[in-house]
């Protein structure tokens, strides 16, 4: 027996396309894209679909934005390579080429 806090409403652990809609708080018919394109896992049941609410609950974990992944490095912090430095450099970056004009349009 699985005991519950008191006032607390059971959830389904399986939920119809319109619970986890309602869940998602997006439209039914966006639920079944999501199927379709195989991003939301569900189960064919004859012609009605069912979703695991593990399964949901993981597809909206793995859409979170705005959590930092990781921390970043000393390097980062101490000018290493940005997001616009590569291997040769890139426009706007000073090269190492002198007053001679060895880099850049010919």
């Amino acid at each position: 027996m699985t005991l519950r806090p008191p006032g607390r409403a059971v959830e389904p652990e399986v939920l119809t396309v319109d619970q986890a809609a309602g869940y998602l708080q997006i439209h039914r018919a966006t639920v079944y894209k999501y199927i379709r394109e195989g991003l939301l896992p569900a189960v064919r049941l004859g012609k009605v679909y069912r979703l695991l609410r593990p399964d949901v609950e993981a597809f909206l974990q793995a859409r979170r934005v705005g959590a930092a992944p990781e921390e970043p490095t000393g390097r980062d912090l101490q000018g290493g390579r940005g997001p616009h430095s590569g291997p040769t450099g890139s426009a706007g970056s000073t090269g190492s080429a002198g007053p001679t004009g060895t880099e850049g349009p010919v």
